[in-house]
């Protein structure tokens, strides 16, 4: 888990096109300490919830794989974004699945492209 958080601050890193140094400064932090961060993912969750705000990404995007795409999000709920850094992963787990039911909910499509507003049966 830990270097898997190390290679995904990189690419997350490399997709707003910060340089490590950069981001450290962004951060208050040297541009070792970055380089260390990523290529080790020995990073403290207390530095999260500042490296997201930094690179403008919620904090789940630590812990998935999936694309972000942060105009489709729409604005990040800072203050739940710091409760929910000191949830467990298999916690974080369920609420991130939790949000994208009640996303596709809140923007529900089927393939013949009716919309049925939702309602389940």
């Amino acid at each position: 888990m830990e270097q898997h958080i190390g290679d995904r601050l990189r690419e997350i890193r490399a997709q707003a096109n910060l340089s490590q140094s950069k981001l450290g400064k962004l951060v208050d932090r040297e541009q070792q300490e970055i380089f260390h961060w990523e290529k080790h993912g020995r990073i403290l969750a207390s530095e999260l919830p500042a490296l997201a705000k930094a690179l403008h990404v919620p904090l789940v995007a630590f812990y998935t794989n999936e694309e972000l795409n942060s105009k489709e999000q729409g604005p990040i709920d800072w203050p739940l974004q710091l409760a929910t850094a000191e949830l467990s992963p298999q916690a974080r787990a369920a609420l991130s699945a939790f949000l994208r039911i009640v996303a596709m909910d809140a923007h529900p499509s089927t393939p013949d492209g009716d919309d049925h507003g939702g309602d389940h049966e």
